[in-house]
């Protein structure tokens, strides 16, 4: 592993808080932090397994700071054997990613967030219906969106989030907000079996995996805490998914621009 300057792991803390925010709200925080780490010399595919320890981190951050909510404590045991449907997919997605080429990867990313884009600007009903209470939407579609999502997951991995979050609005007809809540669920069980793979391979660079993952614990616990379980927050924090949707695909089109 690269030595680095002293002012590296300040910086690397500043892209991990940024990026926790991201996450907690809706997603694709990975590409503030994995940009920061290779900016400073760290190859592509290190960088790719030590942004896993702030994800892993994070996503225990959240489920800890609002274990106790009466608001999500039914909602998280309802829920958390999507978990299965979600690693499974995303076991399945990631030897996917490995038969097809990169540009197939970079359509595949355009054309769901566009997607989803489209859905948020045409039907904003959909995102903004009230919580269904603790009986969600039919188990089977469920499970079935999610198993999709988690293949998107292990396939492409950027915005991760943005799609689980469609997942469950759109299909799994979740509130937002229940769908942020049972994100996390799911983020943990995503983060946490490539977490294992990298640091059996010794692939991470630990020093700048721990500057993300503190940014990244701190804000995440006062996101966590407050703006996802605040009703109010909720239109907000989907308009901050549009913009971050719309930047994702204006990155992609740029790096599209280039396969030829």
């Amino acid at each position: 592993m690269s030595e680095l300057e002293w002012y590296a792991y300040l910086i690397f803390f500043a892209a991990g808080a940024m990026a926790g925010i991201i996450n907690v709200l809706a997603g694709n925080g990975s590409a503030i932090t994995l940009s920061t780490l290779i900016l400073f010399g760290i190859s592509p595919t290190i960088a790719n397994a030590t942004n896993r320890v702030g994800v892993f981190v994070l996503a225990v951050t959240v489920l800890f700071s609002i274990r106790k909510s009466p608001s999500t404590v039914g909602l998280f045991k309802r829920n958390a054997w999507l978990s299965i449907p979600a690693l499974v997919g995303s076991g399945i997605g990631a030897y996917g990613a490995t038969l097809v080429s990169d540009k197939m990867l970079e359509y595949m990313a355009i054309g769901a967030l566009a997607l989803i884009l489209l859905s948020m600007l045409l039907q904003p009903g959909k995102w903004g219906r009230e919580d269904r209470g603790l009986r969600g939407a039919n188990k089977w579609l469920t499970g079935i969106s999610i198993l999709v999502a988690g293949l998107y997951a292990g396939f492409i991995q950027m915005g991760v989030g943005i799609i689980l979050l469609a997942s469950l609005v759109l299909l799994s007809k979740f509130s937002f907000r229940q769908a942020n809540l049972i994100k996390q669920i799911l983020v943990f069980g995503l983060a946490s079996v490539p977490l294992i793979v990298f640091v059996f391979n010794d692939m991470i660079h630990w020093g700048a995996g721990l500057a993300l993952a503190v940014g990244q614990a701190t804000t995440g616990w006062a996101v966590a805490r407050y703006a996802l379980q605040n009703p109010k927050a909720q239109i907000w924090i989907r308009r901050l998914v549009v913009v971050i949707i719309i930047v994702a695909l204006l990155g992609l089109l740029d790096v599209h621009e280039y396969l030829f």
